[in-house]
């Protein structure tokens, strides 16, 4: 049954109104949906700003920190203070930016001690540099945990930004989402009402020119059936009546359609995104006022005119390529546009859709356009942003690739470097697990070719001592042991002496990894000390008793020697002439022998004196010892013609007796191994670091250098006596002399070429048993 045109138009309206009605609804759901993805979009963006705002202060603080650290100036504490004061307030903004994620929040709660405890370091470190200086604040610098924890920082941001950057990408997808679930939506509704208005407004068009001709008919019939008016008046009268009430519902209609198209076009025209209509020529019939302001032109200007007025050829080309492609298919297409407006390029998300007559042939297309220029910037910052941070990761991946090789490299060759050492070596981890040993520790320790990586050391050492394992303890809670002696009893019995050294070795984050100990077998060296202690002990007593003896010899052959000699001048004197030439001769050796055994038992008796009891000391003005020296040598200095150039000398700590002994003997050996040119002799000292450099300097004879060493040994002659004479014992008293007050004494010197006598005392002269 086919509906009248008020009932068609009613059912219309009614439709279009639910339409309208839902149109709205969902805008407005669409429309909030896309504020409140915009608004976290925003969100997002403003937590990882400060984030990154947090990382640069941060490093701003570091900076004018390690600036004042070096230069001192307070201009770098400005930078400090400034930064400082940023990163506070950045951690309150961050902490109400992601009071809705808790996930931050337990992040934020881990970054706020660290960022505390970073910046208290750098404020101890400028302490220290303002009340210590440079060297106190640099040791600081060293000791601080600075890098670590500023490592641990930038890690927890780095999460918080990944966080934040997951969020950023779901949001904006969301927010793409939403944008267009609302163009389709309002799209497809304004779309359905254009079609349903469009459809009254034909069925009422037609059925007032069917009315037009049912009156002309009308008309007509009268014309030629005049004379059956009168019949017909009253069914005439009738039907023009209903006719009239007919017409009224369709004026009715009309200004109802004509409400709801105002009503239509007002919801049109408040769309902030442009929506047209354009026919199959592609003129424009109807365009809304966001769209035509987009142009800057009026509605009046647009409508019946095509692209070519808005746009450029290239872009109206495109333009009317894509119609002809909806108008081909019939279907519906949402596609990206860029365009340039008014100078600036700028990009629209298009849905266009072809609308059809009460036929359904296709009389035009229907458009809706969004700006989403501020999304697709997004979009191109977020990928910019993405394959920065994926080129950072393949770059971080490839240098941790390569840190381990290296390490990988480096352990190899640690293993190989402590198994081959010729020192017993071993590795430990925290739990005292073998990590890697030297083939001398499984020698040292009779292991061997047991496989003990990975084994206790109390494990393979059962009888370890309870303090031992405390020492490793200690160690491993960062310090280092020595012990240059240890005893050890094995689980076999044997008793060994070793030496020991614990170092703890520490990981890639500074931690105390396990222990590298270093032992020695000593046991020999110690047996061997102990057989030492006992021989010098024995050669004290040794020299002791030698010493004695010969201070008791020869004092007590002075007296037979002195008899000797005083009988044997007698019987010269009394005898003379009364004997032969061979008793004279005799009687000289005899008495020449004497003279000589004197001298010798003298000198001896010096020597054995130089060594005996206590040595007294006192304050020895050197130079006066010498001056008196030259004065007693006076009388052959100036047969010799001798020159003697004596420097400034020390008063030092030292016998007094014995100063004049060593420098008689050495001045003394100086005039007498003379050249053939006149002596020059050199007395000097300077203070080298701790102790006093002296000496003589000849310009003599000269020594071999295979006599150097043997010229200090008792008894010892270079000359023969009748050219040089002398008992030898003269530089063995003078190396007695200078060894007992601490010192040492050599000679250095070139034959024919002159001799330099040097010795040493301490600078506080002390006491040598």
């Amino acid at each position: 049954m086919k509906l009248s045109i008020e009932k068609q138009t009613l059912a219309g309206f009614g439709i279009a109104s639910a339409v309208l009605v839902g149109i709205n609804a969902l805008s407005y759901w669409s429309s909030l949906k896309h504020q409140q993805t915009t608004k976290w979009v925003s969100h997002t963006h403003q937590v990882l700003q400060k984030l990154e705002s947090t990382h640069a202060e941060l490093t701003e603080a570091e900076t004018g920190q390690r600036g004042y650290l070096i230069t001192g100036q307070e201009s770098y504490l400005e930078v400090y203070d400034r930064s400082i004061g940023s990163v506070n307030q950045h951690i309150q903004e961050l902490q109400t930016l992601i009071a809705d994620n808790a996930d931050q929040q337990q992040l934020l709660y881990t970054l706020k001690p660290l960022i505390a405890e970073r910046l208290a370091a750098l404020s101890q470190v400028i302490e220290l540099r303002k009340d210590e200086g440079f060297g106190a604040a640099r040791i600081g610098v060293k000791t601080s945990r600075g890098t670590e924890i500023m490592t641990r920082i930038r890690q927890v941001l780095r999460e918080m930004e990944n966080e934040e950057t997951e969020l950023l990408e779901q949001r904006v997808k969301q927010q793409q989402t939403a944008s267009i679930t609302q163009n389709l939506v309002f799209s497809m509704g304004i779309l359905f009402n254009i079609v349903v208005f469009y459809w009254l407004y034909r069925a009422i068009s037609h059925e007032i020119a069917q009315r037009q001709q049912a009156q002309a008919g009308l008309q007509q019939m009268n014309e030629h059936l005049e004379h059956r008016v009168e019949e017909r008046t009253t069914a005439l009268q009738a039907a023009n009546q209903a006719l009239s009430a007919k017409i009224n519902a369709l004026q009715e209609t009309e200004a109802a359609l004509q409400d709801n198209y105002n009503l239509l076009e007002t919801i049109i025209n408040s769309n902030p995104n442009p929506i047209f209509v354009r026919d199959l020529q592609g003129r424009y019939r109807f365009m809304n006022v966001p769209g035509a302001a987009l142009f800057n032109k009026s509605i009046d200007e647009i409508v019946g005119r095509d692209s070519c007025l808005l746009f450029p050829p290239e872009a109206t080309t495109k333009v009317k390529a894509d119609d002809e492609r909806i108008f081909a298919s019939g279907q519906a297409e949402t596609y990206e546009e860029t365009l340039a407006i008014d100078g600036e390029w700028r990009t629209y998300l298009t849905t266009k859709t072809a609308y059809r007559d009460a036929q359904g042939n296709i009389e035009g297309l229907v458009g809706f356009s969004r700006d989403i220029t501020y999304l697709k910037q997004a979009e191109k910052a977020l990928r910019y942003a993405n394959e920065e941070l994926e080129q950072r990761v393949r770059q971080r991946t490839a240098e941790l690739e390569q840190v381990n090789a290296t390490l990988a490299e480096r352990e190899a060759l640690l293993r190989l470097f402590i198994e081959n050492v010729p020192l017993a070596v071993a590795m430990f981890d925290r739990q005292m697990r073998y990590l890697a040993t030297s083939q001398r520790w499984l020698e040292d320790y009779h292991l061997g070719e047991q496989d003990i990586i990975g084994r206790s050391h109390y494990e393979v050492f059962p009888e370890i001592a309870d303090r031992w394992q405390a020492v490793h303890q200690r160690c491993l809670a960062g310090i280092t042991a020595k012990f240059e002696e240890d005893y050890f009893l094995r689980a076999d019995g044997t008793e060994n002496w070793e030496r020991r050294e614990i170092h703890p070795w520490r990981n890639s984050i500074g931690e105390v990894g396990g222990l590298v100990i270093f032992t020695e077998n000593i046991t020999q060296r110690k047996e061997a000390d102990e057989k030492l202690k006992e021989a010098n002990a024995e050669l004290v007593r040794s020299n002791s008793e030698l010493e004695q003896f010969a201070y008791v010899a020869s004092h007590d052959l002075r007296e037979p020697l002195r008899k000797i000699k005083s009988y044997t001048e007698l019987l010269a004197e009394d005898y003379q002439g009364q004997l032969d030439a061979t008793a004279d001769k005799y009687m000289a050796y005899i008495t020449d022998g004497a003279e000589r055994m004197q001298a010798l038992i003298s000198d001896l008796l010096t020597y054995s004196r130089v060594g005996k009891g206590d040595l007294t000391k006192e304050p020895v003005n050197l130079e006066s010892v010498v001056n008196r020296i030259l004065t007693d040598l006076s009388l052959t200095i100036s047969e010799t013609n001798a020159k003697i150039t004596l420097k400034p000398l020390p008063t030092i700590d030292a016998n007094f007796h014995q100063m004049v002994q060593l420098y008689q003997n050495l001045i003394a050996n100086a005039l007498k191994f003379r050249g053939e040119a006149p002596p020059e002799i050199l007395i000097q000292a300077q203070l080298k670091h701790d102790q006093w450099l002296f000496s003589i300097q000849d310009n003599g004879i000269g020594i071999k250098p295979q006599y150097l060493e043997r010229i200090f040994v008792i008894f010892q002659r270079l000359h023969s006596r009748s050219k040089y004479p002398g008992t030898g014992i003269g530089l063995a008293i003078c190396r007695k002399i200078v060894e007992r007050h601490g010192g040492q004494i050599w000679v250095e010197s070139e034959e024919r070429k002159g001799t330099t006598f040097y010795f040493t005392f301490p600078y506080a002269s002390k006491l040598v048993s």
